[in-house]
């Protein structure tokens, strides 16, 4: 009886082990009303920050799934968080009260209801250095950039930290370079905002 007893716990702790292995470590906070979200590098862009979000986009393309975002002309003027043009834009947010000073990167989601959202718009912020690679001096324009096309498929920030960094970890003051490259969670959390749309 007494060796039954000890084999039950171990039983319960190998149990409990493999539940917590197979966490996940994505947050869902919306969902896309549109399966193709198309975006528009606005006129504020440089060219390598137009490159840097092209890059960027394409990275969330490669991944599993049909959930993709299209490029499509430039666009200019006023930057419109209401409409229903999705706009990637660099500015200096110091400049404008809608954007959080002390964010490199931000995008502003318009929430259809509850749970989907219609349209996006991302801001990479000026004030901060800027460059391609991995250095103490800058942060990565593709790293944060993928970073936040991952919230405008409906990923939240994830406060996790694992090795290799995911995309969407929350903090990209050290990790913005290894930001560019999707791991495991951020490839599973894609998926399952497409089973989600499947199943509405």
């Amino acid at each position: 009886m007494k060796s039954r007893k000890k084999l039950s716990i171990f039983i319960l702790t190998l149990t409990i082990l493999f539940q917590v292995s197979l966490a996940h470590a994505y947050v869902i906070d919306s969902l896309p009303l549109f399966w193709t979200q198309n975006w528009h590098p606005h006129v504020t862009l440089s060219s390598l920050e137009n490159t840097a979000a092209t890059n960027a986009a394409s990275t969330w393309n490669s991944a599993p799934g049909n959930l993709k975002f299209s490029k499509q002309t430039q666009s200019s003027g006023t930057i419109d968080l209401s409409d229903t043009r999705n706009d990637v834009a660099a500015l200096n947010f110091s400049q404008y009260e809608f954007l959080p000073n002390n964010f490199i990167g931000a995008i502003y989601r318009q929430p259809l209801n509850g749970t989907t959202h219609r349209n996006f718009d991302i801001f990479l912020n000026r004030d901060y250095n800027w460059g391609d690679g991995s250095s103490p001096d800058y942060f990565d324009r593709q790293g944060v950039f993928t970073h936040e096309f991952g919230h405008a498929l409906g990923l939240g920030d994830v406060y996790v930290m694992s090795t290799p960094v995911p995309t969407m970890y929350y903090d990209g003051t050290y990790f913005s370079y290894a930001m560019r490259t999707l791991e495991n969670d951020d490839r599973s959390g894609k998926l399952e905002i497409e089973n989600r749309l499947n199943n509405k």
